[in-house]
Protein backbone atom coordinates (compact mmCIF):
# COMPACT_ATOMS: atom_id res chain seq x y z
CA UNK A 1 0.00 0.00 0.00
CA UNK A 2 1.43 3.38 -0.99
CA UNK A 3 0.75 6.83 0.48
CA UNK A 4 -2.04 8.65 -1.32
CA UNK A 5 -3.96 5.49 -2.41
CA UNK A 6 -7.63 4.88 -1.50
CA UNK A 7 -9.07 1.45 -0.76
CA UNK A 8 -12.77 0.56 -0.91
CA UNK A 9 -14.46 -2.31 0.93
CA UNK A 10 -17.63 -3.56 -0.83
CA UNK A 11 -19.52 -6.78 -0.16
CA UNK A 12 -16.60 -8.36 1.70
CA UNK A 13 -13.91 -7.77 -0.94
CA UNK A 14 -11.28 -5.08 -1.21
CA UNK A 15 -10.86 -3.38 -4.61
CA UNK A 16 -8.11 -0.89 -5.36
CA UNK A 17 -9.85 1.65 -7.50
CA UNK A 18 -8.87 5.20 -8.06
CA UNK A 19 -6.99 8.10 -6.61
CA UNK A 20 -8.78 11.38 -6.11
CA UNK A 21 -9.50 12.94 -9.52
CA UNK A 22 -11.25 16.15 -8.69
CA UNK A 23 -15.03 16.25 -8.98
CA UNK A 24 -15.08 13.14 -11.26
CA UNK A 25 -13.00 11.00 -8.85
CA UNK A 26 -14.12 8.58 -6.17
CA UNK A 27 -17.53 10.25 -5.69
CA UNK A 28 -18.52 9.52 -9.29
CA UNK A 29 -17.28 5.92 -9.13
CA UNK A 30 -19.24 5.19 -5.95
CA UNK A 31 -22.44 6.47 -7.54
CA UNK A 32 -22.62 3.38 -9.75
CA UNK A 33 -22.68 0.88 -6.88
CA UNK A 34 -25.94 -0.62 -5.64
CA UNK A 35 -24.59 -1.68 -2.22
CA UNK A 36 -23.46 0.35 0.79
CA UNK A 37 -19.87 1.41 0.48
CA UNK A 38 -17.37 2.32 3.19
CA UNK A 39 -14.30 4.35 2.21
CA UNK A 40 -11.18 3.71 4.29
CA UNK A 41 -8.22 6.08 4.03
CA UNK A 42 -5.03 4.67 5.53
CA UNK A 43 -2.33 7.15 6.51
CA UNK A 44 1.31 6.27 6.90
CA UNK A 45 2.33 5.22 10.44
CA UNK A 46 5.70 6.31 11.84
CA UNK A 47 7.40 3.56 13.86
CA UNK A 48 9.64 4.83 16.67
CA UNK A 49 13.03 3.28 17.11
CA UNK A 50 13.65 4.64 20.62
CA UNK A 51 11.16 5.64 23.31
CA UNK A 52 12.35 7.33 26.51
CA UNK A 53 10.09 8.33 29.42
CA UNK A 54 10.80 10.91 32.15
CA UNK A 55 8.82 11.67 35.29
CA UNK A 56 8.80 15.13 36.84
CA UNK A 57 6.92 15.75 40.10
CA UNK A 58 4.96 19.03 40.15
CA UNK A 59 4.36 20.96 43.36
CA UNK A 60 2.27 24.07 44.06
CA UNK A 61 2.09 26.31 47.12
CA UNK A 62 1.20 29.84 48.08
CA UNK A 63 3.87 32.54 48.13
CA UNK A 64 3.96 35.94 49.80
CA UNK A 65 2.69 38.74 47.52
CA UNK A 66 5.24 41.12 46.01
CA UNK A 67 2.77 43.92 45.22
CA UNK A 68 -0.23 44.35 47.44
CA UNK A 69 -2.73 46.68 49.11
CA UNK A 70 -2.00 47.57 52.74
CA UNK A 71 -3.13 49.87 55.54
CA UNK A 72 -1.70 53.36 55.10
CA UNK A 73 0.06 55.67 57.52
CA UNK A 74 -3.20 57.33 58.65
CA UNK A 75 -5.21 54.12 58.87
CA UNK A 76 -5.07 53.79 62.65
CA UNK A 77 -6.41 57.32 63.21
CA UNK A 78 -9.28 56.94 60.74
CA UNK A 79 -10.06 53.48 62.09
CA UNK A 80 -10.19 54.68 65.72
CA UNK A 81 -12.82 57.27 64.70
CA UNK A 82 -14.90 54.60 62.98
CA UNK A 83 -14.35 56.19 59.57
CA UNK A 84 -12.30 53.53 57.83
CA UNK A 85 -11.77 49.80 58.24
CA UNK A 86 -10.00 47.14 56.16
CA UNK A 87 -8.77 43.91 57.76
CA UNK A 88 -5.10 43.17 57.17
CA UNK A 89 -3.48 39.75 57.53
CA UNK A 90 -0.59 37.55 56.45
CA UNK A 91 3.14 38.11 56.10
CA UNK A 92 3.80 40.71 54.91
CA UNK A 93 0.67 42.24 56.37
CA UNK A 94 -1.69 42.99 53.47
CA UNK A 95 -5.35 43.45 52.60
CA UNK A 96 -6.18 40.36 50.59
CA UNK A 97 -8.66 40.17 47.74
CA UNK A 98 -12.28 39.87 48.82
CA UNK A 99 -11.80 42.04 51.92
CA UNK A 100 -14.51 44.70 52.33
CA UNK A 101 -13.29 48.29 52.61
CA UNK A 102 -15.52 50.27 54.97
CA UNK A 103 -15.38 53.98 54.08
CA UNK A 104 -17.63 56.01 56.41
CA UNK A 105 -18.64 59.64 56.60
CA UNK A 106 -19.46 62.01 59.46
CA UNK A 107 -23.13 62.93 59.90
CA UNK A 108 -23.82 66.62 59.35
CA UNK A 109 -20.46 67.34 57.71
CA UNK A 110 -19.97 68.96 54.35
CA UNK A 111 -17.06 66.67 53.53
CA UNK A 112 -14.86 64.11 55.27
CA UNK A 113 -11.28 63.64 54.05
CA UNK A 114 -9.48 60.37 54.79
CA UNK A 115 -5.89 60.86 53.67
CA UNK A 116 -3.37 58.06 53.11
CA UNK A 117 -5.53 55.37 54.71
CA UNK A 118 -4.43 52.86 52.07
CA UNK A 119 -1.39 52.33 49.91
CA UNK A 120 -0.16 49.83 47.36
CA UNK A 121 3.34 48.48 47.92
CA UNK A 122 5.59 47.12 45.16
CA UNK A 123 8.47 45.16 46.69
CA UNK A 124 9.89 44.08 43.32
CA UNK A 125 11.08 47.54 42.28
CA UNK A 126 14.08 47.35 44.63
CA UNK A 127 15.40 44.16 43.02
CA UNK A 128 13.93 43.41 39.58
CA UNK A 129 13.62 46.93 38.15
CA UNK A 130 10.87 45.76 35.79
CA UNK A 131 7.95 47.90 34.59
CA UNK A 132 4.99 47.33 36.92
CA UNK A 133 1.55 48.87 36.44
CA UNK A 134 -1.60 48.90 38.49
CA UNK A 135 -5.08 49.21 37.01
CA UNK A 136 -7.96 50.07 39.33
CA UNK A 137 -11.44 49.44 37.96
CA UNK A 138 -14.89 49.55 39.51
CA UNK A 139 -17.28 51.86 41.30
CA UNK A 140 -17.56 53.71 44.61
CA UNK A 141 -20.60 54.41 46.80
CA UNK A 142 -22.63 57.54 46.07
CA UNK A 143 -20.82 60.79 46.99
CA UNK A 144 -17.47 59.07 47.57
CA UNK A 145 -14.31 59.95 45.62
CA UNK A 146 -10.86 58.39 45.68
CA UNK A 147 -7.49 60.05 45.02
CA UNK A 148 -4.07 58.51 44.43
CA UNK A 149 -0.48 59.77 44.26
CA UNK A 150 3.10 58.48 44.21
CA UNK A 151 3.85 60.41 47.41
CA UNK A 152 1.77 60.96 50.56
CA UNK A 153 -1.36 62.96 49.70
CA UNK A 154 -1.64 66.40 51.26
CA UNK A 155 -4.61 68.63 51.96
CA UNK A 156 -4.78 72.35 51.21
CA UNK A 157 -7.71 74.13 52.89
CA UNK A 158 -7.09 77.62 51.56
CA UNK A 159 -7.97 79.05 49.15
CA UNK A 160 -11.47 77.65 48.94
CA UNK A 161 -12.40 75.05 47.83
CA UNK A 162 -10.02 72.62 49.57
CA UNK A 163 -7.77 70.59 47.29
CA UNK A 164 -5.80 67.36 47.50
CA UNK A 165 -2.38 66.80 45.98
CA UNK A 166 -3.37 63.49 44.36
CA UNK A 167 -5.16 62.57 41.15
CA UNK A 168 -8.91 62.07 41.19
CA UNK A 169 -9.42 58.39 40.36
CA UNK A 170 -11.55 57.23 37.44
CA UNK A 171 -12.26 53.59 36.63
CA UNK A 172 -9.60 52.04 34.41
CA UNK A 173 -6.82 54.38 35.51
CA UNK A 174 -3.32 53.05 34.83
CA UNK A 175 -0.91 53.77 37.69
CA UNK A 176 2.84 53.22 37.44
CA UNK A 177 4.55 51.27 40.22
CA UNK A 178 8.00 51.40 38.65
CA UNK A 179 11.36 53.06 39.24
CA UNK A 180 14.69 52.50 37.52
CA UNK A 181 16.49 51.84 40.79
CA UNK A 182 16.23 52.49 44.48
CA UNK A 183 13.69 51.61 47.17
CA UNK A 184 10.34 49.91 46.78
CA UNK A 185 7.51 51.96 45.31
CA UNK A 186 4.29 52.92 47.05
CA UNK A 187 1.10 54.51 45.75
CA UNK A 188 -1.04 56.34 48.31
CA UNK A 189 -4.83 56.54 48.41
CA UNK A 190 -7.25 59.01 49.99
CA UNK A 191 -11.04 59.19 50.12
CA UNK A 192 -13.34 62.20 50.12
CA UNK A 193 -16.97 61.78 51.26
CA UNK A 194 -19.89 64.14 51.61
CA UNK A 195 -22.00 64.01 54.77
CA UNK A 196 -24.66 62.06 52.87
CA UNK A 197 -22.39 59.42 51.31
CA UNK A 198 -24.03 55.98 51.17
CA UNK A 199 -24.33 52.77 49.20
CA UNK A 200 -21.89 50.14 48.04
CA UNK A 201 -19.24 49.79 45.34
CA UNK A 202 -16.58 47.41 44.05
CA UNK A 203 -12.90 48.00 43.32
CA UNK A 204 -10.70 45.68 41.27
CA UNK A 205 -6.91 45.94 41.51
CA UNK A 206 -4.90 44.41 38.66
CA UNK A 207 -1.09 44.29 38.68
CA UNK A 208 1.05 43.71 35.60
CA UNK A 209 4.83 43.17 35.45
CA UNK A 210 6.68 42.93 32.13
CA UNK A 211 10.17 42.42 30.80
Amino acid sequence: MRAGQSYVVSGGRTDQKVRSRGRHGIRGWLGGLAVPVIAILVAGIAIAAVIVFYHYPVSSQGKAPQFYLEQGSNYDTANSLGLFHATSQGTPSNISGGTTLFVNTTFGSSDTYLLNVLDVYNATSATLHKPVYLWVNGTLPTDVWMYYASSPITFTGSPTPPTLSGTNWTSGAQISLSVNAGPAVEVYFAFVLTGTASGVGDLYFQYSITG
